[in-house]
């Protein structure tokens, strides 16, 4: 299941647009519930990685796996932050000019943001990165918090598109910033607003994936 999930949304991605240098970034602990045993408790506060401080590529950081780091950005749409999870990949430097494709994966109804990593999602990014069955890529897992509002009133897909994506380029320059390399995909309610955002915005992505997903009204 995770070839086909990762490696499909990803197939499309090529390296596109590089950017300016970013300004650090400023992440905070998001509590949620308890993801994998072998990844970070996001009850716990997370180590802040800032572009200055990325990851330097050595022969075996392929071998340490990736990193998932908490965000949480201002967002006008939602009237509060924007919160969730980064998944950036083994040897990740942010301000290289190399990009690395982005995948937004969403949560479902009365999930939250940690239900992709419970399911190994980090995990399994790490092994197909290391047997280069996907290439490096960021994975974006952000939080919607009311999950019960009519979609075409909360906000949050105007979160996502108007204001995690710049948020995005801006702190993660090596993050790409083209449609081409850019796969968007979720899971029960979240694969409703992929389908949703990807129906109405298909310029903005190579690939869409709704997995379970119920189609919005």
């Amino acid at each position: 299941m995770w070839l086909l999930v990762l490696g499909w949304l990803v197939s499309a991605c090529m390296p596109a647009l590089t950017a300016s240098t970013p300004t650090p970034v400023q992440s905070t602990p998001f509590p949620a519930s308890r993801p994998s045993p072998s990844r970070p408790n996001p009850d716990t506060p997370i180590p802040t990685l800032t572009p200055a401080a990325a990851l330097t590529p050595t022969p075996d950081c392929l071998e340490q796996g990736g990193q998932v780091e908490a965000f949480s950005l201002d967002s006008v749409s939602l009237g509060k932050p924007l919160q969730g999870y980064l998944y950036l990949p083994p040897c990740f430097a942010a301000e290289r000019a190399a990009t690395v494709p982005l995948l937004i994966l969403l949560h479902g109804q009365s999930a939250d943001a940690a239900q992709w990593l419970r399911l190994g999602l980090a995990e399994t990014a790490d092994r197909l990165i290391a047997e280069k069955v996907i290439p490096p890529l960021v994975i974006a897992l952000p939080y919607e918090e009311y999950s019960l509002r009519n979609p075409y009133e909360s906000g949050y897909d105007r979160a996502l598109m108007d204001e995690l994506l710049p948020w995005l380029a801006g702190q993660y320059p090596a993050v790409c910033r083209h449609s081409s390399c850019r796969g968007l995909g979720g899971l029960s309610r979240g694969g409703g607003w992929a389908l949703l955002i990807g129906f109405t915005q298909a310029e903005r992505f190579a690939a869409i994936g709704g997995h379970s997903a119920p189609p919005f009204y």
